[in-house]
């Protein structure tokens, strides 16, 4: 049986228990007393570090009380500071005392200076005293001169003509003032006219570089027009001179083999004979190879002309010259109509030029007018 001392220390309690059973429970406990041991070194870490914060967070407190301390006591030396900083003596006479002792030479400087003062509007007070006097015994003075010497003595003659001189110029001084008041409202006149003007100027600048670009493009198109007009005519001139010479040609051809039929068929009787009433076919089969070859000549002809025309055209088939030739004299129309239109809106833009030169003159004039006037 266990004494109740060791079951409460080690948590025996049976007597059958073996070493290595003893040895697992102090095992066991061991760890449960290091388990303990953390928590109770993880907790005393946490509090420390809390108690850590709130004596930095007291220290800071009682610096800022202290300080707040030391200005009620002593006074605000920062506010001082910045107070004396635009006075470079008070600066350097109180610099780092107290706030107290400041004030208290700073009374005593500002009693003195007041008495200073005191004495001055005394002394200042006497002598005005004195020069009343002394202003009065000269008008006295100028009296008795004026009645029983009489007329006016040489100082008051020359301050009389300082007077009328100073009187001149001060005349002289407003009038130049008003001249100039005057000149200053011309000029800013002038430069609200120079102002408008020279919107007025630059935006004409800008019609013009627009109109001239309006033109130099349009006279771009009607040059292309042009060329492609006259190249157009030159192919229509010698596809004509050539039409008109195979036309000829082939009149010719034509009056050629009239000719021939004709004057076979007059001299016709007289190459037959009764004899050779026989050979007739032989005679009407020479006619129909000759026909045949005249029409195949014409037809040859025909082709060449067509190829001709072809080969002009640009087409691929002899079907499509016809269209090819509407078309082309459709462009040609067409052409012609946009070269009489952008030469219509050429005049136009001529003439409004023309009529922009003329207010950009008339506008310079009328500025040069104000300008001298």
């Amino acid at each position: 049986m266990l004494s109740a001392a060791k079951v409460r220390i080690h948590g025996m309690q049976d007597d059958n228990w073996v070493i290595k059973d003893k040895i697992n429970q102090y095992r066991g406990l061991i760890k449960l007393y290091e388990r303990d041991r953390k928590i109770h070194e993880g907790d005393l870490a946490k509090q420390k570090k809390r108690y850590s914060r709130d004596i930095r967070q007291l220290r800071k407190e009682i610096t800022a009380k202290r300080e707040e301390l030391g200005v009620a006591v002593y006074g605000d030396r920062q506010f001082l500071r910045n107070a004396f900083q635009d006075h470079r003596r008070l600066q350097l006479t109180y610099m780092n005392s107290k706030a107290d002792k400041v004030l208290e030479s700073i009374h005593q400087e500002n009693f003195n200076k007041r008495k200073q003062l005191d004495r001055i509007r005394y002394t200042k007070k006497k002598k005005m005293e004195k020069f009343r006097l002394a202003q009065l015994e000269a008008a006295e003075m100028r009296d008795r001169v004026l009645y029983e010497v009489g007329g006016k003595l040489p100082p008051e003659k020359k301050e009389q003509a300082v007077a009328n001189y100073v009187q001149r110029a001060n005349i002289k001084k407003n009038a130049a003032l008003a001249i100039k008041v005057m000149y200053k409202k011309i000029l800013d006149i002038l430069k609200k006219d120079s102002s408008y003007f020279t919107v007025v100027l630059e935006a004409l600048k800008l019609d013009c570089r627009a109109q001239s670009k309006c033109l130099m493009g349009a006279t771009e198109m009607g040059q292309l027009a042009m060329e492609y007009l006259d190249d157009r005519k030159y192919e229509y001139n010698k596809l004509e001179r050539e039409i008109k010479a195979n036309m000829k040609e082939r009149e010719r051809t034509l009056k050629l083999a009239r000719r021939e039929v004709t004057y076979l068929t007059d001299s016709f009787p007289n190459l037959i004979r009764k004899e050779e009433a026989t050979n007739l076919d032989d005679l009407y089969e020479d006619e129909d190879v000759s026909s045949y070859h005249s029409i195949h000549w014409e037809l040859d002809e025909v082709m060449r002309i067509c190829k001709r025309l072809q080969k002009a055209t640009l087409v691929s088939s002899f079907d499509q010259i016809l269209l090819r030739l509407k078309e082309q004299r459709y462009q040609s129309g067409r052409l012609m109509m946009a070269l009489a239109l952008n030469s219509e809106k050429r005049d136009m833009l001529l003439e409004d030029r023309k009529h922009a030169i003329l207010m950009l003159d008339t506008l310079k004039n009328v500025g040069q007018e104000r300008t001298a006037a």
